[in-house]
């Protein structure tokens, strides 16, 4: 086989970087994990529901404050407050388990809730009011090796406040993935190691190295 031309290389990459826009999320996770995501009955489902809903108004209700210094570690903080109040509420909420068997501590779904009939994936998100109804992305996830089954997928989201860093939930939305339109870009990246690799760098200096000069 003939070794690629560098034309060749740009038109296969051109010819494969696309965004995907209004996928629907169902088929998406049966094309990556071969697995079914089924619309949530409410009817059917009434009692579960209820019991979900009671475990996070009171949540809203206690007003937990949550000290964190950074916004994007209280949708962290949160997912073990969900469990806890689930389980008050006789839901077997837990971690997902990993393909070797462990608790997941990151990525998709945040927790997994034991039924006699239907399990359900519950995600965890947070959201200050102001950016309610913005388009920046807000709900992501990534093929993996972890394994998945055929589930209801949920999610809820809560309205947070910040005081001095104080974070405190006061409202939240029980929402079905099912029928969630999605978006997908392909990105090409890469780390500090390979971007600061001696070979790249044509100068270095700190605050020191220029004493004395006029630029």
């Amino acid at each position: 086989m003939e070794k690629p031309t560098d034309k060749q290389i740009e038109n296969l990459l051109t010819q494969n970087i696309v965004s995907i826009k209004d996928f629907p999320y169902e088929i998406i996770i049966k094309s990556i994990f071969n697995k079914k995501v089924k619309k949530f009955d409410t009817d059917k489902n009434k009692i579960c529901l209820n019991r979900m809903a009671q475990a996070m108004k009171d949540i809203c209700k206690k007003s937990e404050s949550i000290r964190k210094s950074r916004r994007n570690e209280v949708g962290n903080a949160m997912e073990n407050i969900v469990i806890l109040a689930l389980n008050r509420y006789k839901l077997s909420a837990e971690k997902p388990k990993t393909s070797k068997g462990k608790n997941k501590t990151t990525g998709y779904p945040d927790i997994k809730i034991k039924t006699s009939d239907t399990p359900i994936y519950l995600e965890v998100k947070t959201y200050e009011k102001k950016n309610y109804q913005t388009s920046f992305r807000s709900f992501y996830f990534s093929p993996s090796k972890d394994p998945k089954i055929d589930a209801f997928h949920l999610l809820v989201g809560f309205e947070i406040i910040e005081k001095d860093n104080n974070f405190i939930p006061v409202a939240f939305e029980l929402l079905d993935l099912y029928g969630l339109k999605c978006d997908l870009k392909y990105e090409f990246n890469s780390n500090n190691r390979r971007l600061y690799n001696k070979k790249h760098i044509l100068i270095r200096g700190d605050k020191n190295c220029f004493k004395g000069m006029r630029l």
